[in-house]
């Protein structure tokens, strides 16, 4: 998180287990997401919300891995 507040929420599309994790821009913090779990930032400041965001591969919409689940 660069800049502003975040509230990532996450469910395993498995189980349906769900958690909840409040991230701000004075927290150094890395929030890892993994297969299997369906996830959503959602911008929870007043102000604009920065995040860096890092993935292993370059997203192919000819072949897609990764598909929407509603939280």
């Amino acid at each position: 998180m660069l800049k502003g507040k975040a509230l990532f929420k996450f469910e395993n599309i498995s189980t349906g287990e769900r958690y909840e994790l409040l991230v701000d821009c004075c927290s150094s913090r890395v929030v890892e997401t993994v297969p299997g779990w369906s996830h959503n930032i959602t911008n929870i400041g007043e102000d604009e919300m920065i995040v860096m965001l890092w993935a292993n591969e370059i997203f192919d919409r000819n072949a897609p891995d990764t598909y929407f689940h509603p939280l």
